[in-house]
């Protein structure tokens, strides 16, 4: 691992964990659902735990290759961007949860060349754990567009 990614990873740890720190100081919950310090908490402590695995994953590997090494990743790269940004623009005609699930089996069957079936259930599944999350548990209704369900 080159030293400057060990020092960036250890700079995003740091700050990291300051947002966590900071996120603490708000209340967890309100009397609508969710608190200012809801987000900040979960967030941050995901952060911290994926930033963990890197560094130590990283230090493992002694010849890494970059992720640019070819023009692969240079057209994932920018495939993944443009769907995103379409997405975002579906968002207000089909919904936030409708546009998720069709940019993640569009990511997963086409670019990631995954198979069929496990690009539904895992579109699927997402799709259920975002609702179950956010409408069930949390009570927040998400922009639905056009299609109510």
């Amino acid at each position: 691992m080159k030293k400057a990614e060990l020092l960036f990873g250890l700079f995003l740890l740091i700050f990291t964990i300051f947002m966590l720190l900071e996120g603490i100081q708000y209340s967890y919950t309100s009397d609508f659902g969710p608190g200012p310090g809801f987000a900040p908490v979960w967030l941050s402590s995901l952060m911290i735990l994926c930033i963990v695995i890197l560094l130590l994953k990283n230090i493992k590997l002694k010849n890494k290759e970059t992720f640019f090494v070819s023009r692969i990743g240079v057209s994932k790269a920018i495939t993944y961007m443009v769907l995103l940004v379409i997405s975002t623009l579906l968002v207000p005609i089909t919904g936030l949860i409708l546009s998720l699930t069709v940019f993640s089996f569009v990511i997963l069957k086409f670019v990631e060349k995954f198979s069929f079936k496990s690009s539904i259930l895992v579109s699927l599944g997402t799709m259920s754990f975002i609702l179950i999350v956010f409408n069930f548990w949390l009570e927040i209704n998400l922009p639905t567009g056009y299609f109510i369900f």
